[in-house]
């Protein structure tokens, strides 16, 4: 039995580049869309996920090793240290998938700038070439082809997110050989990856993979864990996957409708948007190719200019809401003065966040904020406000680690009414260890490393791959807390206007201390990201049960009493 299939998706008959992918040891199996070819299957009018999922049924009961799925419009070339050899790139690639055994081997990609390494654990990897583990195919497929009308890269994003969740540690990508694609044909797109990411991970049901989920951002390399041959198993029976996934969600529920399909052998299995694909493959089988020529060529013509009409309308949509915006910048000051400037545009979160805490700042003449985990204050929302409002915005800023608390209290040298504290807060005064990132010079650190102190070594850790010589310098420290109660009796605080808290996980213990029947913060800021899906949702529930209406960012959430910011009580 051969090792590997290629199943290549092409337009009409396979590229003169890909002859070489012939050998001794692999298969090609050929799906053209649009010219009919003998040594083809047909399946035309169809989008790029229903040609890789009608491939992915024409294996279905097959057991090669890697299944290498391709557009034919792809090149493989051997790439560094190889560059000067006649080695042959397919049989590079498939060396490296031999000696490796990822669940997905991936090659380099032309656009990828980071240094070279022989092999990575990717997070990130472009769909024109993925090579997928036997184990792990019934797993990864079918795509699901619900987001096909308005963008054919979405299919490709939710497979990546699929693959880099559930085999960390096993995505590799091979620097040896890169990829090369120059042809970009007209298809439906969007650049709206937000919306794609916040989809897929909406069916995120497990914890451990809803904190290794990192956000699709297109050319951007990320590593996904470390280099680890095969030591796992990565068939997942559906039992274990349905707890990690939600089985009820569009995505999933749709993939598995496929897959069924595909099992029980139904007619049009792979397509839910139309047949026509599978009665071009019949008229091509049954009658040749010069009448499925005939008969289809209309079709095709009609399909091609509807692609571009979805790709036009997409760029057109764009451009107009580019116009909007450049038109609401110019005449932003006569707006503001027409009194249209909200009529014009709906807020942000951000910008609403923003208009709530100057609404209320403008009712108040003695503003009061607590910062827990000030870090060194420079360019955060706290620092804006005070270098605004520096004449009643008075406060406390709190931050463990000494040499940022000592750049903390540089930043605000200037400004009078605050008070600062080098110390953690907690749940009782005393010591506890804290993790913290010593400061340091290492060339490819992320500018925000020294941002990282935390009580759990678990969230930090989670930056491991992201910070040169992580352990070498990971500090563990054991630091002064106060308790909650006991900085408010400390500096005499009888009102908190913004309660500002950022401890990297820690952020629900303090919430639960505050006392908000005798103290309640009028508006509250923290940090969601790196909480757990169940102390989000308690920590949510907590707020709006004393009156708190909730704004969510990205990274924040901002809890308001609507009474107070309209009123300035």
């Amino acid at each position: 039995m051969k090792k590997f299939v290629y199943l290549v998706q092409s337009e009409g008959k396979l590229n003169s580049r890909l002859e070489v992918i012939y050998g001794l040891n692999s298969d090609i199996i050929l799906l053209t869309w649009k010219k009919p070819t003998k040594e083809a299957m047909f399946f035309p009018l169809s989008t790029w996920t229903e040609g890789r999922n009608r491939l992915y049924q024409e294996v279905f009961l097959t057991n090669y090793l890697y299944y290498i799925f391709l557009d034919g419009d792809v090149d493989l070339r051997v790439a560094h240290p190889h560059k000067k050899t006649n080695k042959n790139p397919w049989r590079v690639l498939e060396s490296y998938l031999l000696k490796f055994l990822p669940a997905v081997g991936v090659p380099r990609f032309s656009w990828d700038k980071t240094p070279y390494k022989e092999v990575k654990a990717v997070y990130y990897f472009d769909a024109p070439i993925n090579a997928i583990h036997k184990e792990a195919l019934n797993v990864l497929l079918p795509f699901y082809d619900g987001d096909d009308m308005e963008s054919w890269w979405n299919s490709g994003i939710y497979f990546l997110h699929l693959a880099s969740l559930l085999y960390r540690h096993h995505v590799f990508q091979f620097d040896a050989v890169e990829a090369v694609n120059k042809t970009h044909r007209p298809y439906p797109r969007h650049y709206d990856w937000k919306k794609v990411d916040n989809k897929f991970k909406a069916s995120i049901l497990s914890e451990r993979l809803a904190s290794n989920f990192q956000s699709h951002y297109p050319f951007r390399q990320s590593s996904n864990g470390r280099v680890k041959k095969k030591n796992i198993r990565y068939a997942y029976p559906k039992e274990k996957l349905s707890n990690f996934f939600d089985f009820d969600n569009q995505i999933f529920k749709r993939r598995l409708f496929i897959q069924k399909n595909i099992k029980d052998k139904e007619p049009y299995a792979v397509c839910g948007r139309s047949k026509l694909p599978y009665l071009g493959e019949f008229v091509c089988k049954k009658m040749g190719i010069e009448i499925a020529t005939f008969m289809l060529n209309p079709l095709l013509i009609f399909y091609e200019l509807k692609k571009r009409y979805l790709l036009l309308f997409g760029v057109l949509k764009r451009n107009i809401y580019n116009i909007i915006g450049v038109f609401q910048k110019k005449t932003s000051s006569l707006r503001h003065w027409l009194g249209l400037k909200n009529k014009m545009k709906e807020e942000t979160p951000i910008e609403k966040i923003d208009n709530i805490i100057k609404q209320y700042n403008s009712g108040t003449n003695s503003f009061f904020f607590i910062q827990i985990g000030s870090n060194d204050g420079r360019g955060d929302i706290i620092y804006r406000y005070v270098k605004q409002y520096k004449y009643h915005w008075n406060g406390i800023l709190i931050e463990p680690v000494r040499y940022i608390f000592k750049r903390l209290k540089k930043t605000y040298k200037s400004f009078s009414g605050l008070a600062f504290e080098n110390v953690a807060i907690d749940n009782k005064d005393g010591y506890r260890t804290f993790y913290w990132i010593e400061k340091n010079s290492e060339p490819g650190n992320p500018f925000w490393y020294d941002q990282l102190g935390t009580f759990k070594k678990e969230v930090i850790q989670k930056h491991r791959n992201e910070i040169p010589n992580f352990d070498k310098y990971l500090i563990k420290e054991r630091v002064k807390c106060l308790s909650f109660s006991k900085l408010l009796n400390k500096h005499s605080v009888y009102k908190i206007d913004f309660l500002c808290i950022d401890t990297e996980g820690y952020d629900y213990e303090l919430i639960k201390l505050i006392p908000f029947d005798t103290l309640e913060p009028k508006m509250i800021l923290y940090e969601h990201k790196h909480l757990s899906l169940s102390d989000n949702k308690q920590c949510e529930k907590l707020l709006e049960k004393h009156g708190f209406q909730l704004i969510k960012t990205d990274e924040n959430m901002f809890a308001y009493k609507q009474d107070s910011y309209q009123y300035g009580l």
